[in-house]
């Protein structure tokens, strides 16, 4: 997504344009979405709940020789039911950009927090959020990976789904997935529009269960 093609996709500002650019990378972890949009941006800021997100993003910054006027890290929940007030002053400004990658379908209500993830976006700013689509088995990469199974002799029905669903982190899992209706939608209510969806061109692995994988997504669309 860093082409030039990625980026205009995305709705990021080319380099040179506008002044004082910023992004918000929303349950941050340490850092791959920001380092990834680094030269597009004046400010990035990492916001997690967890100190130890935090710690890893600003060892990112530090990697990268960034000081806090272009890499901070705020600990923030911005996105459940007590987080109505943000204390930081950082986080009350608007963002050009707002990202959250891999973190939806752990929000206990997606939908509210897509509402509020879209508050902190400038008028004219993107909205950008990254997860899984759904396996159905409809597209080229899904394909591939039932032809790998079979050859493997594994179920995933039997071996895969059973095993997520008795793993020990199934518990911090609201909704495993999202379909490009139900996104196009949480955007809809999130009052942005010129929504675009984008499938990866391979399926990436889950760590938790051998042999599952699943397929990434980008889902972006404009704040109104």
């Amino acid at each position: 997504m860093t082409s030039p093609e990625g980026i205009t996709w995305l709705g990021v500002p080319t380099s040179g344009e506008g002044t004082n650019r910023r992004m918000l990378d929303y349950a941050c972890g340490d850092g791959l979405v920001s380092r990834t949009l680094l030269p597009r941006f004046d400010l990035l800021v990492g916001a997690d709940v967890s100190t130890t997100m935090l710690d890893k993003f600003r060892a990112t910054a530090q990697r990268l020789g960034l000081g806090t006027d272009r890499m901070l890290a705020v600990q923030a929940d911005l996105v459940s039911e007590d987080s109505a007030t943000v204390e930081n002053e950082v986080l009350r400004d608007k963002f050009d950009l707002v990202c959250t990658s891999m973190a939806l379908h752990h929000f206990e209500n997606p939908e509210a927090a897509m509402k509020r993830l879209a508050g902190h976006v400038k008028p004219g700013g993107t909205l950008l959020i990254i997860d899984w689509a759904p396996l159905d088995w409809g597209t080229p990469a899904q394909v591939a990976y039932g032809a790998e199974l079979k050859e493997k002799g594994v179920d995933y029905d039997a071996d895969i789904v059973k095993g997520l669903q008795s793993h020990a982190a199934k518990h911090t899992i609201s909704k495993p997935n999202f379909s490009r209706p139900e996104m196009d939608h949480l955007f809809a209510v999130s009052g942005c529009n010129e929504f675009r969806w984008k499938l990866a061109d391979e399926l990436s692995p889950i760590p938790v269960i051998p042999d599952a994988k699943a397929q990434l997504f980008w889902a972006r669309a404009t704040k109104t």
